[in-house]
């Protein structure tokens, strides 16, 4: 009987889970956070998120790829800050690595990382040249850079304007 009571009470999990994952790609990690937030009992939530991946609601290789191509194309992440986001949502190294790495060619990111800090540039026109360095670097670094990458595009920046 109490097998029963269970499988209904699993069942009534997954129906709202089911929808909150069919709303928008989940990771694993947000799907225990939202299970911790209805009171879900911890001792069903293996079992949910196993039901959910076999039913393909739930796939950490699916948000991983969705995250990477969105902040890239949309929001103009970085690697370094992609990586450190992925990493806190508990995605595996092999993925993160892997779809930045689709995403992230070397050209890509020097290309967009010249293309973001001329704009920037241009908000930047009255400030002397030492302070435009300055906040060019630090404007790169905070979107997630990588350094070297960042050194090397502002250096190009400032060479055609001696």
């Amino acid at each position: 009987m109490e097998n029963n009571v269970s499988f209904f009470i699993i069942k009534e999990y997954l129906l709202r889970l089911e929808k909150y994952c069919a709303f928008q790609e989940r990771s694993v990690y947000d799907l225990r956070l939202k299970m911790i937030k209805l009171g879900i009992p911890e001792e069903y939530h293996d079992r949910i998120i196993e039901e959910l991946k076999k039913n393909n609601f739930l796939s950490d290789e699916r948000y991983a790829d969705l995250f990477v191509r969105s902040k890239v194309n949309q929001n103009g992440w970085g690697p370094v800050k992609i990586r450190a986001e992925l990493t806190k949502k508990n995605i595996a190294n092999s993925l993160i690595e892997k779809y930045i790495n689709l995403y992230y060619k070397e050209t890509k990111q020097t290309e967009m990382l010249e293309t973001m800090l001329n704009k920037k540039m241009k908000s930047l026109e009255n400030v002397d040249r030492e302070k435009q360095k300055e906040k060019l670097i630090r404007f790169a670094l905070s979107r997630g850079f990588e350094s070297n990458s960042v050194f090397a595009v502002v250096n190009k920046i400032f060479s055609g304007k001696d």
